[in-house]
């Protein structure tokens, strides 16, 4: 074998070998990343319609709202902790098993704390995967924990939740909206919905373009207004607004508005 003399320098064949093969490496890399990023994004999509249909499931099968059904105690026991569905407090893991739960008031629309009984249902009807505790986090009354009291999203501290908005109009943090049920997907905020960054403006079109009209301000998925998600739109102005899709940061969540049956 013949040793190259150690003052012997690479030819520029061999640096550019080198070249190549260290940019197959980085490109390798960047195709690998941009396939998970659009694997986990179909994963937001799909979560948006697989809740939203296990929802109109719910509805159809037992004539109420999950979360709202007056009826629930009788389907799958009364949850008996201490102060009861009057005062609920969280559970432990043995008896989220048992599927214990509360009634919610029957007025057809979901807030919390039904919010949270309302993953409990969907579970205990068999419409969804996982178990839920069916109350808010220790953050406050309205707190989320993905994979505890609603689904987990597939980006770090994300999460699903399912509540009625109310009809807005001229409101400073949604477009105008009907009374409608929603699945909103967003970043887990303390005390609060999951509407905190997730995506990029990019991420909301996409997903937007890909099930409803790719507008932020109208049709079934939504963006929110400026002051709650800063930057993922170009205006709040229902009628001009456009997704921002040369802002890259993770300002962002989104709004599903589920169909009716």
């Amino acid at each position: 074998m013949k040793i190259r003399p150690a003052n012997d320098a690479f030819s520029l064949v061999e640096i550019a070998i080198v070249l190549v093969i260290i940019g197959l490496l980085a490109g390798g890399i960047m195709i690998g990343s941009n396939m998970i990023q659009r694997a986990e994004l179909n994963k937001v999509t799909t979560g948006l319609t697989k809740y939203g249909t296990a929802f109109l499931k719910f509805k159809e099968q037992y004539q109420a709202l999950p979360g709202d059904y007056v009826d629930a105690t009788e389907q799958w026991g009364t949850d008996a902790v201490t102060g009861g569905c009057a005062t609920p407090a969280p559970i432990a893991a043995d008896r989220v098993a048992k599927k214990e739960t509360c009634n919610g008031n029957g007025n057809n629309e979901i807030a919390s704390p039904e919010t949270f009984r309302a993953w409990q249902h969907l579970s205990n009807a068999g419409l969804i995967e996982g178990m839920y505790t069916g109350v808010a986090d220790s953050s406050g009354t309205s707190g989320v924990t993905g994979g505890e009291n609603t689904a987990a999203g597939p980006f770090t501290n994300t999460a699903y939740t399912i509540a009625t908005a109310a009809a807005l109009t001229g409101n400073a943090n949604y477009y105008d909206q009907p009374l409608t049920n929603q699945v909103t997907f967003g970043g887990q905020v303390a005390n609060d919905w999951a509407y905190g960054p997730a995506l990029t403006p990019k991420d909301q079109y996409g997903i937007d373009l890909k099930i409803d009209d790719g507008k932020p301000s109208t049709g079934y998925v939504r963006s929110l207004k400026s002051p709650r998600n800063p930057n993922c739109t170009t205006s709040d102005v229902d009628a001009t607004a456009e997704y921002a899709v040369t802002n890259n940061n993770r300002n962002c969540a989104l709004l599903h508005f589920i169909k009716a049956s």
